[in-house]
């Protein structure tokens, strides 16, 4: 089985956030994703030291 990419798992989070409506649209106009991104990648990498 493929390993998923980061990139990829991070996109379906946040697209699954979204179609619960937990997250929309309005809450993500004033957001940086790819900070939110960068943050996502360095607590997986953290995750994987534990």
């Amino acid at each position: 089985m493929a390993k998923t990419k980061p990139r990829e798992k991070f996109n379906k989070t946040i697209d699954y956030l979204l179609s619960t409506g937990e997250l929309t649209a309005k809450d993500l106009e004033n957001v940086d994703l790819e900070a939110v991104y960068k943050g996502y990648l360095i607590r997986e990498k953290e995750s994987l030291f534990k």
